[in-house]
């Protein structure tokens, strides 16, 4: 089974990913912008782990995530500051991606 988790670079998302790599193809979805500071090392430990993390440098897209091909999405994205708008975007625009891909 393949796991595709869209947030898995946050604190929750990596370890939700740490545990289920050890059960399931795991894919983490992220964007080329949110990998900076600590979560490049996230994302080395998670691909030491055996997660693949897959980045869009335009952004997560039903396209992009669409090619990942997982037989489940979890959307695990979030923002708790900034503008509405772009709380709205992180919590219900993206996941209406997931829904969609």
């Amino acid at each position: 089974m393949k796991v595709v988790l869209v947030g898995g670079l946050g604190y929750v998302g990596y370890n939700v990913a740490r545990v289920m790599s050890s059960h399931a193809e795991v894919v983490v979805a992220s964007r080329q912008s949110s990998i900076r500071g600590y979560r490049r090392l996230l994302k080395k430990e998670l691909e030491g782990m055996g997660v693949t993390v897959a980045v869009d440098e335009k952004g997560i897209s039903e396209g992009f995530l669409s090619r990942l091909e997982g037989d489940v999405y979890i959307h695990m994205a979030g923002k708790i500051s900034g503008s509405y708008r772009s709380q709205w975007e992180a919590h219900v625009g993206l996941a209406k991606t997931v829904i969609k891909a």
